[in-house]
């Protein structure tokens, strides 16, 4: 991390240090990472009874017996074996967006007055500023991105100056150009330069097909789960730990970015945010719950 830029008293910005796996005569260079919009994922897309117990059923009020519990009443088609259709359930599916994660419908991160909805088209959109989630819960082994409620940020890379920059990626190596690059991995196909990926010569998906990651004028991408609670253990997700209960405010703020992003082409391999999964999520995240207040009013006639 590096603290000591211009940029990293401004809002939204996360300083961060890099350098090639060879350095060069120029030392290392110093880049931020600038979120600038989200998405909530797996929202769901349909309003529900006030109370769910049994399998499947709803009923409006009424007592709970000591047999039953509150549930989500898609749980057990979230929880089933075998592949799973997001689609069918959810509003902004991760399953449906994860192969093309820029076409989500993000929304402007909240400024100085922390996210007022500025008129009734906003408010009313699903995964927008502010989200109405109902019930989202699943059993711990099956808390995985594509069934747990989660968000994704749209960052932007840039140099000290703020300016947009282009960067290639091959490993854990990040390249402002293919000639470099390509100097130095030892058996890469072809001699390609940075003047045909921008004439259009070769495509992002050509150098994908090497290996390598394009993140085109900056932009980058962070997926996260949102937490209920924090059972303390980092390497499996622990009972209702990423399950979402209805009549609580989810909060969430981004405390720390100590990586670049994923590029739209290394999205896919993100299936598991998982805190200690096999992918980082390159971000901190808190979520802060809120739990609804119940009023009550004493009348005298």
């Amino acid at each position: 991390m590096v603290e000591d830029t211009d940029l990293a008293s401004v809002e939204g910005f996360y300083p961060i240090y890099t350098g090639t796996k060879n350095m060069t005569e120029s030392g290392t260079v110093e880049y931020n990472v600038q979120l600038l919009e989200y998405a909530l994922v797996n929202m769901n897309n349909s309003t529900y009874y006030v109370r769910h117990t049994g399998a499947q059923s709803a009923s409006p009020f009424g007592t709970i017996g000591n047999t039953s519990f509150l549930f989500d009443p898609n749980s057990s088609y979230k929880n089933a074996e075998g592949e799973f259709d997001g689609a069918s359930y959810f509003a902004n599916p991760w399953t449906s967006y994860r192969n093309s994660v820029a076409t989500l419908p993000f929304a402007a991160l909240p400024g100085t007055d922390h996210g007022a909805v500025s008129n009734a088209a906003e408010s009313a959109t699903v995964g927008g500023l502010l989200g109405y989630i109902f019930e989202n819960g699943v059993t711990a082994d099956n808390q995985t991105m594509d069934k747990t409620t989660g968000v994704v940020f749209k960052g932007q890379i840039k140099d000290a100056s703020g300016n947009p920059v282009t960067l290639f990626k091959y490993e854990d190596s990040y390249y402002k150009d293919l000639e470099v690059l390509f100097s130095a991995v030892d058996g890469l196909p072809g001699d390609w330069t940075t003047q045909q990926y921008a004439d259009g010569t070769i495509t992002a998906e050509d150098l994908k097909g090497l290996g390598i990651s394009v993140y085109e004028d900056g932009y980058c991408y962070y997926a996260a789960q949102i937490k209920h609670f924090d059972d303390g253990k980092a390497d499996t997700a622990g009972p209702n730990e990423f399950i979402k209960m209805r009549n609580n405010v989810y909060s969430v703020a981004v405390k720390s970015v100590d990586k670049f992003g994923f590029s739209e082409l290394d999205m896919p391999q993100l299936e598991n945010a998982i805190e200690g999964g096999n992918e980082s999520i390159y971000l901190t995240l808190e979520a802060k719950i809120l739990p609804w207040i119940v009023r009550f009013t004493d009348v005298e006639f």
